[in-house]
């Protein structure tokens, strides 16, 4: 236990120290009167539009899970997914440390009922999975309309229906139990997505940019991706640098581009702050 505990402790200070070197080394190369200046004259009436559109989109993905549920026979109902769905961002996002927000819903499952940790864990990383390959396949469609990536909208052309057929082969041959719903989770990911770009493309409506769209959108997207990797706090960090990055390989304006990430991640942190309540009042499974 006393191992476990330095582990946990370890861990989340290790993603603090990421999350925070990444987030300063980002500021310190970007301009901070420029930065400053986005948040200063931002239209908020959009903001709150991104937020109601992220929300939209979490809803989706709490009943996307719920799918992957139903495939190993977790019968809870819709209003409890969702608050434990709600609880795991919580967790995900502000308790660094530990199993996490995804592995608290596989051990609240079989502590409450007595689901299967095996098979519940199957489905969340699988929903995870999912998820990443709409992002992947999104910005592989993506970077076909995009003339300054040059070649690589080759391998993108290439990459797109090798992914699909790569999936499909793994979930049919590793989950399943899995595979007989591939068709609607990976359409309800997708739904996620373009829920989540409509949100970051009001962002970028809010602090006045009026153009590379497409480009700021796929920087969007493989941010999206690399913050899934378990290395920072809720991705805190990993996307800026990302859009540090991706901005300047792109021409586009830097300081901008890492104001969408910032504004980004504080409608994803006020939302995730809804799951605190749970976490005080206890889920029953039902």
């Amino acid at each position: 236990m006393a191992q476990t505990r330095v582990y946990r402790v370890l861990t989340a200070a290790a993603k603090i120290a990421i999350s925070g070197g990444a987030v300063w080394f980002v500021l310190s190369k970007v301009d901070g009167r420029e930065l400053i200046g986005a948040f200063r004259n931002v239209c908020w009436w959009m903001l709150i539009l991104s937020a109601v559109l992220f929300v939209e989109s979490k809803v989706v993905s709490a009943y996307r899970l719920q799918v992957y549920f139903r495939n190993v026979d977790v019968a809870i109902t819709p209003s409890t997914n969702l608050r434990l769905y709600w609880l795991g961002m919580f967790y995900n996002l502000f308790l660094p440390g530990g199993i996490g927000g995804d592995g608290y819903k596989v051990w609240l499952l079989h502590r409450q009922a007595g689901y299967s940790v095996k098979r519940t864990a199957a489905a969340v990383l699988l929903d995870r999975v999912n998820g990443m390959l709409a992002i992947v396949l999104l910005a592989l469609l993506l970077a076909l309309f995009i003339p300054e990536l040059g070649w690589y909208r080759y391998a993108a052309a290439l990459l797109l229906p090798l992914s699909v057929l790569l999936y499909s082969y793994l979930v049919a041959k590793l989950f399943p139990s899995f595979y007989t719903s591939i068709r609607a989770t990976t359409l309800l990911s997708f739904a996620v997505q373009l829920l989540q770009v409509l949100s970051v493309l009001l962002i970028i409506g809010a602090i006045g940019i009026t153009s590379f769209y497409l480009e700021l959108v796929l920087v969007f997207l493989i941010s999206s991706a690399v913050a899934v990797l378990p290395f920072t706090i809720g991705g805190v960090g990993a996307r800026e640098v990302v859009f540090l990055y991706g901005s300047t390989i792109l021409g586009l304006d830097s300081s901008l581009s890492v104001a969408i990430s910032f504004i980004f991640f504080t409608i994803t942190a006020v939302v995730s702050l809804g799951g605190v309540y749970y976490s005080i009042a206890k889920i029953s499974i039902k």
